[in-house]
């Protein structure tokens, strides 16, 4: 039904009625909506109603407009019209157009929030309807879908989890690359580094660096083959610790392939691993390197699920 209605709480009659074309009490001058979702009223005085919806435009079958959009809309009692009150915003891109579900959210900066329904989308504009940032969260049209998307500001240390690191050699003794994150926790300012090579020496610090985005490198021309990394917050005091992890040693096979930062992931064949002990095989990387793989599968689905954190961030 492509109708808002403004309903009387406390009797349930209808004061006022919508519609681009149709029985409606206000007639719209220069603009149309179709199977809108999330009707809000932003402002009222005694001779104006403001308002915004979600136009989707379109229920999959019928359409009138090519794409969805934002609008925001007066609603003029003296002459009983109705006309846009501010540019119209739209999905930056291309014509997307949403059959179900989507919503209009105003920000506390003025600007314009807005998830995209059907489509796996969200975007935010400028009160002049200018897009500075948008995000896909999933497939096409269909397969993923959001009834409504909202920004806002937040904060989180995680209660049930630790900064994840990972560390690299080339050789048993060259030097590490370490990699460490923290996904979901806001307030990670530097990371410190420690390291030793065996489970009951003293931690050596190996030194901080400050936090680079998702993931952060820090390399330490010593090799030791346990590390450990601490998360600071803004007020110089630590967070939370990362788990002792033991360093990753590729094989001679493998690591001809590698650099001092990292190796690429390189298919290999149970079958054309050499049968050695568990400790000979932890040195020449069998076990570690199937662990590099699935760290580095888990490490993939970090970085999409940070995209959308760092995005709402923003």
């Amino acid at each position: 039904m492509s109708t808002i209605y403004n309903i009387n709480a406390s009797d349930g009659s209808i004061i006022w009625r919508l519609q681009a074309g149709g029985n409606s009490d206000f007639a719209c001058n220069g603009f149309n909506f179709s199977f809108q979702h999330d009707a809000e009223i932003r402002s009222e005085n005694d001779t104006t109603m403001v308002i915004s919806i979600y136009d989707n435009a379109s229920n999959g079958y019928n359409s009138t407009a090519s794409a969805s959009s934002g609008k925001v809309i007066a609603l003029h009692y003296g002459s009983m019209t109705a006309t846009l009150d501010g540019p119209t915003t739209y999905y930056p891109g291309f014509s997307l157009q949403s059959s179900s579900q989507g919503n209009t959210q105003l920000l506390d900066s003025g600007n314009w929030f807005h998830g995209w329904g059907s489509w796996p989308m969200m975007s935010e504009h400028t009160s002049n309807g200018e897009a500075i940032w948008s995000a896909q969260i999933g497939p096409d049209q269909g397969r993923v879908m959001s009834y409504r998307a909202f920004s806002s500001k937040w904060s989180a240390v995680p209660s049930n989890t630790k900064p994840a690191l990972w560390a690299f050699s080339k050789d048993s003794d060259g030097m590490v690359a370490l990699y460490v994150s923290w996904n979901g926790c806001t307030e990670v300012e530097s990371w410190t580094f420690y390291g030793r090579n065996a489970a009951t020496d003293a931690w050596t610090c190996l030194g901080s660096t400050t936090k680079a985005g998702f993931e952060t490198t820090y390399t330490s021309e010593t090799h030791y083959i346990y590390t450990m990394a601490e998360a600071i917050g803004g007020d110089g005091l630590g967070l939370r610790n990362s788990t002792s992890e033991t360093t990753f040693v590729p094989s001679l096979q493998l690591s001809t392939a590698c650099s001092d930062l990292n190796c690429p992931l390189v298919a290999r064949s149970e079958s054309s691993r050499p049968a050695t002990s568990s400790l000979e095989s932890r040195a020449a990387g069998g076990e570690t390197e199937a662990h590099y793989a699935r760290y580095m599968m888990v490490y993939g689905i970090g970085l999409t699920a940070y995209a959308l954190y760092d995005f709402v961030r923003r």
